[in-house]
């Protein structure tokens, strides 16, 4: 069996933004940058088996890698690795600074011997009302039907000891269910500009873009799927009938 896969790469910095509706009961996390623009085109271009980098990787993969001049001289992005070849050969300097790298990793994890616990399962939580909490922030970002699903499962003692009852009338309903999608595309730019001023306004209105349609999806009983800024834009998804 073969898996056919394509990749784009991209470079640059990337902005990660938190919005919630006016209740403070939803939340989303939201990427922006022109790096998704840049993998968007990247990933576009390429073929089966093959990945493609982007203009400013290339630009960042050379400081590490020995590149071809025609790849290095490109002005659109180009093919760096396909399923038999790698185009892009570590240098000598990109072995100094995984070895850099790997030092300042064992230092860290020598001097914080009062921090949290880490093993390669994670951070390892010992506190009941911590590992609440935190379950109770993930939750904001979590589609409100999955959540009020796990809460009474988790809540009620029938629900938790039967667990293929559940299951069996889960399936049951979601064969009896109707749902309804709708995507809402909100006619704004997206774009960062790196001036603070410019981009605090760019954040402000998509904080108020999730607190409005939230608002109104609750006058009609739905609820918000995702939110996503991509290279066509900004787009809301919600749910009826869940």
């Amino acid at each position: 069996v073969t898996l056919n896969v394509h990749c784009g790469l991209g470079a640059g910095p990337l902005v990660g933004l938190h919005v919630e509706d006016a209740k403070c009961t939803r939340r989303q996390f939201l990427v922006l940058g022109d790096v998704i623009d840049q993998v968007a085109e990247a990933e576009a271009m390429a073929s089966h088996g093959e990945i493609v980098a982007s203009v400013p990787a290339v630009k960042l993969l050379s400081r590490f890698c020995r590149l071809s001049p025609s790849i290095l001289s490109s002005e659109s992005p180009s093919v760096i690795a396909c399923r038999s070849k790698s185009f892009a050969i570590p240098s000598l300097a990109y072995h100094d600074w995984k070895a850099s790298r790997t030092l300042k990793v064992e230092q860290t994890e020598h001097l914080t011997d009062h921090g949290p616990k880490l093993s390669q399962r994670g951070v390892k939580i010992t506190n009941g009302r911590s590992l609440e909490n935190l379950r109770g922030h993930l939750s904001l970002y979590v589609h409100p039907v999955i959540c009020e699903d796990e809460f009474s499962k988790q809540s009620d003692p029938f629900l938790s000891s039967n667990r293929d009852l559940v299951r069996r009338n889960r399936r049951a309903e979601a064969e009896l269910r109707s749902v309804y999608t709708m995507f809402i595309k909100a006619q704004i730019d997206s774009k960062v500009s790196g001036r603070d001023e410019e981009d605090e306004k760019l954040f402000k209105t998509l904080g108020n873009i999730m607190k409005t349609v939230c608002r109104e999806l609750d006058a009609y009983q739905g609820q918000l799927l995702n939110y996503i800024i991509d290279d066509k834009g900004v787009v809301l998804i919600a749910t009826f009938g869940l």
